[in-house]
């Protein structure tokens, strides 16, 4: 018995051996095998991460059809990658596909919510969709996640003013002007919002700002020296402007000799300045804006005859305008040729139907020669055609004695 009971223990302990190895062993595929998959899925995190770099590449260098070939071949490896929704997202925005873009981006999004250039990309989607309540909602998560990003900061005051919160663009990138005190391009946003204002000043004084922080750059220069011309900051618009025409890029440019003319003279340098518009019509000889401007300043200096020339010059470039007329006509009222000043104010009339200043300078003219009655029809002429301006009624009072 005790031989028995000796030989039923002997089994069962085999038996727990064998179940404790069988487990053992179990246990042991099943790390192997969990092992085995880890590893595979790291070399295919590995070569996906090579394929997004090389596609990445293609897509910087404008090569959207190569680079969307290789995204294809890196989702099959790894197609619960983020980054690779979000490249592909902004490859079907590059196309101008905004619904496929949209769903890429959005699947990035699903991938990791902590994308922020997904949430940017899809704000430019919903901005180009005019969807711009949408677009600052993502353009606001993207700067929430990158708050050092500027360009999302400015992307954020870009829809506000589309949304016509204007004061709420101002005060986002007014509070992160010293936060970002390297930056030129948020000075420069906060200098076009205030010229879209009509507050060339405030304009100029960022712009200032940004062209210090890229003192190389000649566009911001060139944006510079027009707000200043519109702030009438004619020496400092002169001088942003003469560097500007020193780059020989610039030098052929007849808008900035133009603008250059302007400036001199805001600053009543008027040799200067005719000698700036003189350049413009040597780039370009029917600068017919130029020409005008030449005109009016020998007007200025009192030097009829070539006031008179670059006055049929305009005449000659385009018979359609009335400009070129208008000051023929006060050229000869001037020397005292009352016949040839009517026959061009008549003339200016009848190629600008809305505009009032032939018909008063036609009855001003009338008026000086005596011709009372013919200055008062030529007011009232006037008065018909804009009755919102005061002038015609005004010298057709002093005219006629009348109020």
């Amino acid at each position: 018995m005790n031989t028995l009971k000796h030989t039923h223990l002997i089994v069962a302990a085999l038996a727990l051996v064998f179940l404790l190895t069988a487990s053992g062993c179990n246990r042991q595929y099943a790390t192997h095998e969990e092992a085995v998959n880890a590893a595979e899925d790291r070399w295919l995190a590995v070569r996906s991460a090579q394929k997004l770099k090389i596609a990445e590449q293609q897509f910087e260098t404008g090569d959207l059809e190569q680079a969307e070939t290789t995204l294809v071949e890196a989702l099959s490896f790894d197609p619960k990658n983020a980054k690779l929704h979000l490249l592909a997202g902004r490859i079907e925005l590059e196309k101008g596909r905004l619904e496929r873009s949209f769903h890429r981006l959005n699947d990035a999004i699903g991938f990791d919510e902590n994308l922020d250039e997904a949430y940017y990309f899809l704000g430019i989607v919903h901005q180009r969709w005019k969807q711009f309540d949408r677009a600052l909602t993502n353009y606001q998560k993207a700067y929430e996640l990158e708050a050092d990003n500027v360009a999302y900061l400015i992307a954020v005051s870009e829809m506000y003013v589309a949304l016509n919160q204007t004061d709420k663009a101002i005060s986002a990138l007014a509070g992160k002007v010293i936060y970002f005190d390297q930056n030129a391009g948020i000075r420069m946003a906060l200098s076009q919002i205030y010229e879209t204002q009509g507050e060339f000043e405030l304009a100029a004084d960022y712009m200032s700002q940004a062209a210090l922080l890229r003192p190389d750059d000649m566009k911001i220069v060139e944006d510079l020296a027009m707000l200043q011309l519109a702030a009438k900051d004619f020496n400092a618009a002169e001088s942003s402007l003469t560097r500007l025409i020193n780059d020989p890029e610039n030098a052929k440019r007849g808008e900035l000799w133009r603008a250059l003319g302007q400036a001199q003279v805001g600053r009543k340098h008027y040799s200067e300045a005719r000698d700036s518009y003189l350049r413009a019509t040597r780039i370009d000889r029917n600068d017919i804006n130029a020409w005008i401007k030449l005109s009016e300043i020998s007007m200025a200096q009192k030097n009829w005859s070539a006031a008179l020339t670059a006055a049929s010059r305009v005449i000659s470039i385009d018979h359609a305008r009335h400009e070129g007329y208008l000051l023929a006509g006060l050229i000869w009222q001037r020397r005292g040729e009352i016949d040839k000043a009517l026959k061009h104010f008549d003339e200016a009339a009848k190629r600008s139907s809305d505009n009032v200043d032939a018909l008063i300078l036609r009855g001003i003219t009338l008026e000086q020669a005596g011709r009372k009655q013919a200055a008062a029809d030529a007011y009232r002429a006037a008065s018909r055609r804009n009755p919102d301006d005061p002038r015609p009624r005004q010298l057709l009072s002093q005219v006629t004695g009348k109020p």
